[in-house]
C-alpha cells in the first residue's frame, strides 16, 4: 500500500454516494465499548497492523521505488522552489549518517535542531535517525523572542546534544551567543562563524558503516525527542520509541480516508517540532512518495499568511493539514478572492485539521466554499491526539458534518473512559503508540499512568452517541481547565468556549473562560479583525456603538439557550492584543493556552469581576 493510492484492497473498504461529498472511498467506522469499574474500555475491532521498524524505512522504500519523484520542495534558497527527489534525498541522508559516524555520533545520542521547516532540516532528521541517534527538534520561537530565551535554554540542556544544527546561524546569533555549546557541534547551512557549514555533512562519501547502524537500530530505541508546549515552566521532554512513531503512522493508515491522487501534492507548514507536523504530515508524505511543498507562511495576519495564499493558488494541493485558526483565515479569504476559492479546492480531496477544536460554523463556510467551487464538499477530519500518543489515539476517517467529531479508536489503541457525569468520560490511553514516560521526570511519572498502564491524559471525552460507539467521540475540554464558581457549581470550560465561539460565528476567532471561584462566568474574547479606529484601554477594545450592539445582542441570544449558572456569560471584554507566542499563550500551531492567559492577563480578568462601572465590559 505504501507510495501507491491507485490500489486500496483495505477489507471492509466501501465505495458509495455520500451526499454532500459525491462519490467517497473509506472505511466504515467501527468501535467497541465493554463496561468496566467506574466507565468504559473503548477500542477498534480492527487489528493492529504489522509494523514498520523505523521511519527511516519509508524513505528508503519511496526512494528505491520512485527515485526521481519530487520529495520535498522549499523556498529558502531564492524565490522559486528548491526542490529534491527521493533518490536525491536518500543519497544526502546517508552522507549524513557517515559524517555523523565520523564523528562519533551514533545510538543513543542526540542531535537538536532549530529552524524552520526546511528540505536540510528533514535530511538532518533522516540521517541522525539512519544511526540510531534521537534528534530534538526545538521550536525556532525560543531563539527569535528574548522572552521565550529560558525555554530555549531549558529545552537544549534537556536534549543535551552532540550536535546542533540550525537553518540560519547569522538570524539566530544572539541567542546561540546564550547557550552553552562546548558539548555541542553547531552546524548551519548559512555562512556562520564558528559553525561547521552543512554542506560538508552532505558531501560525505557513505561507507558500509552507515549500513550496519542502521541494522543495529531497535524499535524501542528513542528516535525523537519532542517537547510539550510549555503552559508551565520548561517543557517536558517527550521521548518517541521507533516503536511509537511507525505503530502510530500504520494505525492511521491502516483506516484513514487517502488521497485519490497519485503521486499526491501536499502543501504544509505545520512545525515540524510539533507532533502533527512532524510524525504526521512529514513521515506521512514520505511513506506515500507524495511531494511535500513547504509553505513558508503561517495563519498569521499580513505577509506571512498571504506567502500562504500564493502558495495554494501556485501549488493547488490534493491534501491539506491546517489548524482551525489557519482554516478560519483561509475561510475568510475566499469570501472575496474567488481565484483562491477555485485553486484550492480544484485538486483536494482532504482536509485534515488538529491542534484545537474547529468551530461549526468555520466548518461550514469553508465546505460552502467547496461546493460553490466543486459542487460537492471535501472531507474535512481531524482526531484526538497529542504528543504523548506520537500523536493520534482515535482518527476521524470516514465524511462527517460535525466539526467536533475526533473518530474512533485506532487499531490497537485502547481508550478507558472514566465516568464524569453528564455525559463526559476522563480519557486515558495505552497502546504501542503511547510514550513510556517524561524523559528525568521520575516524580511526575509516577503519577501520569494508572494501576493498568494507562497514561492519564487529564482530557475530556464524550461519546456523539452513547447507543452507537462507532458514531465516534468529541473532544470536550481537558479536567484541569474546568473550575467552580464561588457557589460551588462547576463550568465545563471546553464546552461552554466552543458553543461561545459557535454562536458569535466566525467574526469572532477565539475566547478564553473566565470565573474560577468568581460568582459568575465571564469570557475574553478575540475578534478576527479589530476593527480601525477603535479605543482601547489597557489591552481592552472599548466597542463604538454599532459593535456594542453586535456583540451585546449575540450575548444576549447565547444566555437566552443558557440560563444555567454554570453557562451564561455574566460579561465579556474584547481583547485587543493578539495571543503572544514568546509568553506562551499560544503555541506555533496557534492553540490558546488558557491557563497562561488567565494568568498572564489576571488585570483584565479583575476589570471582570470588579464592581466599578467600565465601558469595556459588556454585559446583559
Amino acid at each position: 500500500m505504501t507510495g501507491d493510492n491507485t490500489r486500496d484492497d483495505r477489507e471492509g473498504l466501501v465505495k458509495r454516494e455520500v451526499p454532500p461529498f459525491g462519490v467517497q472511498q473509506f472505511l466504515e467506522p467501527q468501535a467497541e465499548l465493554t463496561p468496566i469499574e467506574g466507565g468504559y474500555l473503548m477500542t477498534s475491532p480492527r487489528p493492529l497492523p504489522e509494523l514498520t521498524r523505523t521511519t527511516v524505512d519509508y524513505l528508503r522504500r519511496s526512494a528505491a521505488g520512485h527515485p526521481d519523484r519530487v520529495a520535498l520542495a522549499d523556498h529558502f534558497t531564492n524565490e522559486d522552489w528548491r526542490r529534491i527527489t527521493y533518490g536525491e534525498a536518500l543519497a544526502k541522508v546517508n552522507s549524513i549518517a557517515q559524517a555523523l559516524l565520523d564523528r562519533g555520533i551514533g545510538p543513543h545520542d542526540v542531535v537538536a535542531i532549530i529552524g524552520p521547516n526546511s528540505i536540510d532540516q528533514a535530511l538532518m532528521m533522516f540521517g541522525a535517525q539512519t544511526v540510531g541517534a534521537a534528534v530534538a527538534p526545538i521550536s525556532l520561537a525560543y531563539a527569535m523572542f528574548p522572552e521565550a530565551r529560558e525555554r530555549l535554554h531549558g529545552t537544549f540542556a534537556k536534549a543535551a546534544p552532540k550536535l546542533l544544527f540550525v537553518q540560519d546561524g547569522p538570524s539566530m546569533a544572539a541567542a546561540l551567543a546564550e547557550l552553552d555549546l562546548a558539548g555541542a557541534e553547531l552546524v548551519s547551512v548559512a555562512a556562520f562563524d564558528g559553525a561547521t557549514p552543512f554542506a560538508e555533512l552532505t558531501a560525505v562519501e557513505p561507507t558500509e558503516a552507515v549500513e550496519e547502524a542502521f541494522a543495529a537500530i531497535e524499535p524501542d530505541w528513542v528516535g525523537k525527542l519532542l517537547f510539550t508546549s510549555g503552559s508551565t515552566g520548561i517543557p517536558k521532554a517527550v521521548p518517541n520509541t521507533h516503536r511509537m512513531m511507525t505503530a502510530n503512522l500504520e494505525q492511521m493508515m491502516a483506516v484513514r480516508m487517502r488521497d485519490a491522487n497519485e503521486p499526491g501534492i501536499i502543501l504544509d507548514w505545520l512545525p515540524w517540532h510539533h507532533t502533527f507536523g512532524g510524525n504526521v504530515v512529514l513521515a506521512e508524505s514520505i511513506a506515500d512518495a507524495a511531494t511535500l511543498y513547504i509553505d513558508d507562511g503561517k495563519p498569521v495576519p499580513g505577509p506571512m499568511f498571504q506567502k500562504t495564499v500564493d502558495a495554494v493558488k501556485e501549488i493547488r494541493p490534493t491534501f491539506y493539514n491546517c489548524v482551525p485558526a489557519g482554516l478560519g483565515m483561509l475561510a475568510d479569504a475566499m469570501d472575496n478572492d474567488k481565484e483562491l476559492r477555485d485553486a484550492f479546492f480544484e485538486r483536494l480531496t482532504i482536509i485534515r485539521y488538529g491542534g484545537a477544536g474547529l468551530s461549526q460554523a468555520v466548518f461550514d463556510k469553508l465546505e460552502s466554499h467547496a461546493e460553490a467551487a466543486t459542487g460537492k464538499r471535501v472531507p474535512a477530519l481531524t482526531a484526538y491526539a497529542m504528543t504523548e500518543a506520537s500523536p493520534g489515539a482515535t482518527l476521524a476517517h470516514w465524511p462527517v458534518n460535525n466539526s467536533a467529531n475526533c473518530g474512533v479508536p485506532l487499531p490497537g489503541c485502547e481508550l478507558k473512559l472514566l465516568d464524569l457525569g453528564e455525559d463526559r468520560f476522563e480519557v486515558r490511553l495505552r497502546g504501542p503508540n503511547i510514550f513510556p514516560g517524561y524523559l528525568d521526570e521520575p516524580a511526575i511519572n509516577a503519577e501520569a499512568f494508572d494501576e493498568d498502564g494507562f497514561f492519564k491524559t487529564g482530557d475530556v471525552l464524550r461519546l456523539i452517541d452513547k447507543d452507537n460507539p462507532s458514531a465516534g467521540v468529541a473532544y470536550d475540554g481537558r479536567v484541569s481547565e474546568d473550575f467552580k464558581l464561588e457557589t460551588g457549581t462547576w463550568v465545563n470550560v471546553g464546552q461552554i468556549r466552543a458553543d461561545l465561539l459557535e454562536a458569535f460565528g466566525p467574526q469572532f476567532w477565539d475566547a478564553v473562560i473566565t470565573g474560577d471561584r468568581k460568582p459568575f462566568v465571564g469570557a475574553m474574547v478575540w475578534l478576527r479583525k479589530v476593527p480601525e479606529g477603535v479605543e482601547v484601554r489597557d489591552g481592552v477594545i472599548v466597542p463604538d456603538a454599532a459593535l456594542r450592539e453586535r456583540v451585546l445582542g449575540l450575548l444576549g441570544e447565547f444566555n437566552a439557550r443558557n440560563t444555567a449558572s454554570s453557562r451564561r456569560i455574566g460579561k465579556l471584554v474584547l481583547l485587543a492584543d493578539p495571543p503572544r507566542l514568546e509568553a506562551g499563550e499560544i503555541n506555533d500551531k496557534q492553540y490558546i493556552n488558557q491557563r497562561a492567559v488567565v494568568k498572564l492577563r489576571a488585570d483584565i480578568v479583575a476589570r471582570i469581576y470588579d464592581d466599578v462601572e467600565d465601558d469595556a465590559c459588556l454585559s446583559c
